[in-house]
């Protein structure tokens, strides 16, 4: 255990003592300065530093449910009114100031960000706003989080007009790729410079479509139709050549944005049910009640599928169950990753439009 040990407290001594700094501007320098707390941005151990500092910062809170990832943090509050909402955030804010005080950090007001969600009566104010110690932070519309542009009305139309811009600013550089580079080279950097940006978070903003009888929805739309493009530029066609789209993707094993999604869902899914990742959603999914009878759903291994009152209700985990039990049984019940994974897509590119 000792020599397990010397190695981090080495680091440690490393990483905080002896350290200075000075501030450069234009030609004139401070004076150096000698740090006593801190660690260098970029190394190994800051993460861990910033993880142990914000560890108990719910334990400060009364009415807010802190969710983090790296080091974006939200605190949501639930309330009857815009006056209790925004109540209960800025005595939650004070003390989450307090919180920060006493692990000396610092809070930047620029970064602050407030939305409501729900609906609005005549009667409330329409641009809210909540003080955070001495800063005024007025209600949003819209806010990225993690890439992803969220809005106060839960519709998806600023972050898809957001996608659709940087789509089409790397469509550009794709056409001018295609002009040094072939083909099985210029299909490989779309995987990654073009599709990435596409495939990200696309479960949470797009609904699929499971039969060519589906309705295709506009955002899908808008997105299938850049990425036509970006296919056309790999297989150096132009649109007025009519060809196929959906044999010319066939042709370059590329599948469709609606196939993307598919994908995506079914894997997020899987890591829900096997990996427990989300254990809400796994119950939401799983929950069967307290009855041993062997039902044809379990021997199937099927999901549950959720019921809500109206379409735009429908999220996540109702498409994921339908999407789920249309697999065929063999692959639902598959254990090894790597055979799951190779049979998913032959199962998709031939199953879904």
């Amino acid at each position: 255990m000792a020599h397990i040990l010397k190695p981090a407290r080495c680091l440690l001594n490393i990483t905080l003592l002896n350290r200075t700094q000075y501030v450069r501007v234009g030609t004139n320098d401070s004076d150096l300065m000698i740090l006593v707390t801190g660690s260098p941005q970029g190394s190994v151990i800051s993460p861990i530093f910033f993880i142990i500092l914000l560890a108990d910062i719910d334990e400060w809170t009364q009415y807010a449910i802190i969710v983090g990832f790296a080091d974006d943090n939200s605190a949501t509050v639930t309330g009857e009114t815009t006056a209790d909402v925004t109540r209960k955030l800025e005595s939650d804010a004070h003390s989450i100031l307090k919180f920060m005080a006493s692990n000396k950090l610092l809070a930047n007001d620029s970064k602050t960000t407030f939305m409501l969600f729900g609906k609005k009566t005549l009667n409330q104010n329409l641009n809210a706003k909540i003080m955070v110690g001495h800063a005024e932070i007025m209600e949003q519309d819209t806010h990225k989080i993690l890439g992803i542009h969220v809005s106060n009305d839960l519709k998806w139309k600023t972050h898809i007009n957001h996608l659709k811009s940087r789509l089409l600013q790397r469509l550009y550089l794709m056409r001018h790729l295609r002009t040094i580079l072939p083909s099985h080279t210029l299909s490989q950097i779309a995987d990654g410079f073009f599709n990435s940006q596409i495939r990200y978070g696309l479960p949470i903003f797009l609904r699929p479509r499971l039969n060519e009888s589906d309705p295709l929805s506009n955002q899908l739309n808008v997105l299938q139709v850049i990425h036509n493009e970006m296919v056309r530029v790999i297989a150096g066609v132009q649109r007025r050549d009519k060809v196929n789209m959906k044999k010319l993707r066939q042709s370059l094993t590329i599948m469709s944005v609606n196939q993307m999604l598919c994908q995506a869902m079914i894997n997020e899914t899987r890591k829900v049910i096997i990996h427990d990742t989300v254990p809400s959603m796994k119950s939401l999914l799983t929950e069967s009640g307290s009855s041993n009878i062997q039902t044809r759903a379990r021997t199937k291994s099927l999901l549950r599928t959720p019921v809500y009152r109206t379409r735009s209700m429908e999220g996540f985990a109702f498409h994921a169950s339908k999407l789920y039990n249309k697999l065929p049984t063999d692959l639902r019940i598959c254990q090894a990753h790597s055979n799951f994974k190779k049979k998913l897509n032959l199962w998709i590119v031939e199953n879904v439009p």
